[in-house]
């Protein structure tokens, strides 16, 4: 089976260092141009999280319209991670 080869975009990124011909043909995923608005299900925590990461990816054009359900996923989950710290910092922790 080998190696899954490298895409064209991380050999630019490396320097060619194989010095093989590039394959200028691979298929692109679009690259938005700007962030696109944030699911509604975000919570506040969540939506400013989106933009805030949202905004550094796309500023490094690394940001393609395949990872907006992972860029989603991962706001929800900060979200709830802030929440949770926030809980224990007004409640304490609660051991049974």
């Amino acid at each position: 089976m080998g190696m899954r080869p490298k895409p064209t975009r991380l050999k630019i990124l490396a320097g060619k260092p194989g010095h093989h011909p590039l394959n200028l043909r691979e298929p692109q995923p679009a690259i938005p141009t700007e962030l696109p608005e944030p699911p509604l299900l975000l919570s506040r925590v969540a939506r400013k999280e989106w933009e805030r990461i949202g905004g550094v990816l796309l500023s490094l054009r690394i940001l393609t319209e395949l990872d907006l359900s992972a860029l989603a996923a991962y706001s929800v989950v900060y979200g709830r991670w802030v929440e949770a710290e926030n809980d224990l910092r007004r409640r304490g922790v609660m051991v049974p």
